[in-house]
């Protein structure tokens, strides 16, 4: 999905994410209203980009002011716990006020156990965002110099998941449902045949072969219906994935835990005269813990994302590390590496991307951080006038940041 999970996306989601790193004496500040807990979140940063448009043809940099303010309101009855959110993010370019933009999102989550062996988890959220100019479908020189604003978009996501089965049972069966629409509100010449929904359907079983270990198989089927494929000039790029999976989930103590999935991805676009693909696909995510204070985190993927108007599909492998590290009760770092090779099929296009990201953070009370981020992307592409190289540093405080980073606000990216 395009904004779910950018933060967990993540999501994916984001190569030079802040990855504030949080003391462990930093705790939300939280405030009763009734049987609800109100949790604000305010925070402020300055920073320089030496390439707000992502083109080194076509270099350009400004200081940029960015606030991000919102709410979590979160209730928890005995096993059941729920939560809304709002959030707004306001970013002003200083040397480009055409690209100054303000995101809203609003979204809520829901833990529901019905009984020992039926569980429930939702997520819905609507965003009102944009994609930077250079990003996306306004990539290349002619494509930032077309428009005079960013692309802007609606977005409607949510995400069930229902769970039969104890949490000590040597069985259990999933099955998750994912519905992402997309449907851009300006600049429609260039962004009328990009509108979309996807919707997502994961069957599972689940085995525990270990006290903390589970064996699993998923089917994940995936259909993709673009809105505006009988407008005249627009291609039609409807297509449909499936992805067979074979993986195990562990969580043996505080120290270690993880999940890996491997399989086979088969893409079938309904246009007649485009081939099938296929290979193989993975996705993993390693935590591991080796002191109270310090945690390495690893993640690999291989599957294929929509297109960005290069070829049928990106076909993409990332790898991803962080370190983060608490020095003492005040002091906290995080450091994070990732590399990403992205195959536009059919079209000739081949990407090598490379991000690192440092962070610093001093806590100035249990809930009030300051802190410095830089950031260094650097894209290698075969298709002309793509490639690029950006620097970002950045100084922020953050009021109450352990509710804002924990917040599914799915922020769109560069890619």
């Amino acid at each position: 999905m395009i904004m779910r999970r950018l933060a967990v996306i993540l999501a994916i989601a984001c190569i030079y994410s802040e990855a504030n790193a949080i003391g462990k004496n930093y705790r939300p500040i939280e405030i009763p209203l009734g049987p609800f807990d109100l949790r604000p979140i305010l925070e402020v940063s300055e920073s320089y980009n030496d390439n707000i448009f992502f083109n080194n043809n076509l270099r350009k940099s400004s200081m940029l002011t960015q606030v991000r303010s919102g709410f979590q309101l979160a209730l928890k009855r005995k096993l059941n716990s729920y939560a809304f959110n709002y959030a707004f993010q306001s970013q002003q370019y200083h040397s480009s006020p055409q690209d100054n933009y303000v995101d809203q999102y609003i979204g809520g989550q829901a833990h529901v156990e019905f009984t020992r062996r039926n569980r429930l988890d939702i997520e819905a959220s609507f965003v009102d965002g944009h994609y930077r100019r250079g990003t996306t479908f306004s990539q290349g020189v002619v494509g930032i110099q077309s428009i005079k604003e960013p692309n802007a978009f609606h977005n409607i996501s949510a995400h069930a998941r229902y769970r039969y089965g104890g949490v000590k049972a040597k069985g259990n069966l999933e099955l998750a449902v994912d519905f992402d629409d997309l449907e851009f509100t300006n600049n429609p010449q260039q962004t009328r045949g990009w509108d979309r929904t996807d919707i997502t359907i994961t069957p599972g079983f689940f085995y525990r072969v270990f006290p903390k270990t589970h064996a699993l198989i998923q089917l994940e089927q995936t259909f993709v219906d673009y809105k505006n494929n009988n407008v005249p000039g627009v291609a039609n790029s409807d297509y449909t994935k499936q992805r067979y999976l074979l993986g195990v989930s562990w969580d043996y103590s505080a120290k270690t835990q993880g999940k890996a999935r491997f399989g086979y991805l088969r893409q079938v676009l309904d246009a007649s005269d485009t081939q099938p693909a296929s290979g193989f696909s993975w996705d993993v995510a390693l935590l591991w813990k080796p002191k109270p204070y310090s945690q390495l985190g690893f993640s690999f993927n291989r599957d294929v994302r929509p297109t960005f108007g290069f070829g049928s599909g990106r076909l993409i492998e990332s790898y991803r590390s962080t370190w983060i590290h608490d020095w003492n009760s005040r002091i906290s770092t995080g450091l994070t590496g990732a590399y990403l090779n992205v195959d536009n099929r059919g079209s000739g296009r081949h990407d090598d991307i490379i991000g690192v990201g440092f962070n610093a953070n001093y806590n100035l009370g249990k809930w009030l951080g300051v802190g410095i981020n830089y950031s260094y992307l650097d894209q290698d592409s075969t298709s002309n006038n793509l490639d690029f190289y950006q620097n970002v540093i950045m100084f922020y405080i953050a009021a109450n940041s352990a509710i804002s980073k924990s917040m599914p606000t799915p922020w769109q990216d560069w890619y």
